[in-house]
């Protein structure tokens, strides 16, 4: 998500502060932003992300949006 990458930061930047809200608040801040968007823009975003994969393959891009975690069971 290189090219989608400024826009993923300045959604961070709006986000707002969890920890002043209430629990009703934040459940409907989810069902507000976790949805799938309309047609017209998961269309875009499927072109940008369709660009992106063989460009990749080509170029090394200097960042990405991925993050991996690495998760251990208690004993």
């Amino acid at each position: 998500m290189f090219f989608l990458s400024p826009l993923l930061w300045l959604s961070r930047l709006k986000c707002p502060d969890l920890a002043k809200m209430e629990e009703k608040e934040i459940l409907a801040l989810l069902e507000r932003t976790h949805r799938l968007p309309v047609p017209s823009v998961n269309a875009l975003m499927k072109v940008i992300f369709d660009l992106e994969t063989p460009l990749g393959l080509l170029l090394p891009f200097p960042w990405g949006t991925s993050i991996l975690g690495v998760f251990q069971k208690p004993s």
